[in-house]
């Protein structure tokens, strides 16, 4: 019942309760993702926000919704792709989820974004580096199989070596 109040603070231009809105919607989205499929592209608009906050919970909101709405979310993959060299973590995270989320869903639409997500493959994040195992396992990117190697291999996060191997497993 909160989500329409919620969506309203997305109309505003955006500040602290645009940003405590975006965060509300994700936890809302993520059980109901009915619920903020209105505001896509709204928050769309937000992935070029000066504030890195607001870039990424609109990045997160977007990565919420991509499994159910990959269709209406096609336009905002190269923004994601360029959102994997964001200067901050968290959007880069969630960039690579929304890519890994519509890779499942729609590859073609996100193969362009395959020699990003093997350089995503080193980010400090280790949240980025599990996405973009799973987008890359999702792609059948063979260009991938010697980098997810080498990460199955040597990666200090055991999360991120298990997604490698899922990875290496959707390749062959």
């Amino acid at each position: 019942p909160v989500a329409p109040k919620l969506i309203e603070y997305l109309d505003q231009e955006p500040d602290t309760l645009t940003l405590s809105a975006l965060a509300a919607l994700g936890y809302i989205a993520k059980p109901y993702p009915w619920v903020a499929e209105q505001t896509i592209p709204e928050v769309i608009s937000l992935l070029d926000a000066e504030d890195p906050k607001l870039r990424a919970n609109a990045s997160g909101l977007l990565a919420d919704l991509a499994a159910d709405y990959a269709d209406k979310l096609r336009s905002v993959v190269p923004r994601a792709i360029d959102l994997l060299g964001d200067e901050d973590s968290v959007v880069q995270a969630n960039a690579s989820s929304i890519l890994a989320r519509v890779a499942e869903i729609e590859p073609e639409t996100v193969a362009p974004a395959t020699a990003s997500l093997i350089q995503t493959l080193a980010a400090d994040s280790e949240s980025t580096r599990v996405n973009a195992c799973w987008a890359l396992g999702y792609l059948d990117a063979e260009d991938a199989r010697d980098a997810l190697v080498r990460i199955k291999d040597e990666d200090e996060s055991e999360s991120v070596r298990a997604s490698a191997v899922a990875a290496l497993t959707m390749l062959d």
